[in-house]
């Protein structure tokens, strides 16, 4: 008979000592997951064009070209998770 785990998988993921604990693979997944829905529904096909629509006085211009926060490519390889808290 199929028995439950005491404690969730999610769980066992421990942070690796001092600093920000370890993305859980599964959260990196719906991010990606997250990342590929939006984009196609937004009608912008990259990751600078939606951060430009949404985010453009962050955006950054000199002579050498553009500096941006790249939160959008993150958000693209699942190596940050989108918070409501901003």
């Amino acid at each position: 008979m199929f028995q439950l785990p005491d404690k969730p998988p999610y769980e066992s993921v421990k942070p690796r000592g001092k600093g920000r604990p370890s993305t859980h693979p599964i959260d990196q997944l719906r991010t990606r997951l997250w990342f590929h829905v939006i984009t196609p529904q937004s009608g912008l096909l990259t990751s600078y064009a939606i951060e430009k629509a949404l985010a453009d006085n962050q955006l950054q211009r000199d002579a050498s070209g553009v500096f941006r926060p790249s939160k959008w490519d993150q958000y693209r390889k699942g190596m940050k998770i989108p918070d409501d808290r901003r």
